[in-house]
C-alpha cells in the first residue's frame, strides 16, 4: 500500500468483493461496463496478460478506482527481449478500458490514482499507457476534472476515429443518412 498525502493507494490482482457494486453505484458517465470485475478474466485470457485493481481510499472510504490490464508485447524475438531488459521499457502496454472512476469531481483523488497508474506502468516496464474513455470523458469544459486531470499528468488526447450515431433518430433517418454518404463516396471514387 502506498500512502500519498491523505490518500491510501492499493494495488491488487484480485477484485475487492464490493468492486462491481461500488463501480455501479457511482453512476456517472466517465466509466463503462469494461471496468467491471468480470471483464478482468476476459482481458487476461484475450491478451494473455494480467489485470490490476487500483484503489484510492481516504479514511477507509474508496474515492477512486481503476481496472488496468497489462497486455504483454507480441514481439518475442531474442533481440526484443534483450532490448526490453537492457532499456527497461517495451514490456507491453498498460491498458485502461472505459475508466478510471472517481467518486467525486475532485482533482486530488483522481490525480493520486493516475500517479498510481504511472507507477504501476513503471514497475511493469511497459512501453506505454493507453486509457480509453467513453466520449463524455473527452468533453472539455470548466467542470471536467477528468480531461483536465489527464492533461495535467501528461496524457495526450487522441480522438476516436469511429463515427458516432445519434440513436434518438428514427431508423429511416439513419438509413437515408448512410445512403447519402455512400452515394457521395461512390461519386467521389
Amino acid at each position: 500500500m502506498i500512502t500519498q498525502n491523505k490518500f491510501d493507494i492499493s494495488v491488487t490482482t484480485e477484485a475487492p468483493d464490493d468492486w462491481d457494486s461500488w463501480m455501479l453505484a457511482q453512476g456517472h458517465c466517465y466509466a463503462g461496463a469494461r471496468q467491471l470485475s468480470c471483464r478482468a478474466n476476459i482481458y487476461d485470457i484475450e491478451h494473455e496478460g494480467k489485470t490490476y485493481f487500483l484503489l484510492c481510499e481516504c479514511d477507509g472510504a474508496r474515492e477512486a478506482a481503476v481496472l488496468a490490464s497489462w497486455i504483454p508485447s507480441k514481439r518475442n524475438s531474442f533481440l526484443h527481449r534483450v532490448l526490453t531488459r537492457f532499456l527497461g521499457v517495451g514490456n507491453g502496454v498498460l491498458e485502461v478500458f472505459e475508466g478510471p472512476v472517481a467518486k467525486t469531481n475532485r482533482h486530488g483523488e483522481f490525480s493520486q490514482l493516475l500517479a498510481a497508474v504511472d507507477k504501476l506502468a513503471k514497475d511493469l516496464r511497459v512501453s506505454s499507457i493507453r486509457i480509453s474513455v467513453i466520449p463524455f470523458g473527452y468533453i472539455k469544459s470548466k467542470e471536467n476534472f477528468f480531461a483536465d486531470g489527464m492533461e495535467a499528468h501528461g496524457y495526450i488526447r487522441h480522438d476516436w476515429l469511429t463515427s458516432v450515431v445519434n440513436l434518438e433518430q428514427g431508423g429511416g433517418t439513419r438509413f437515408s443518412l448512410c445512403a447519402a454518404v455512400s452515394a457521395k463516396l461512390l461519386i467521389n471514387v
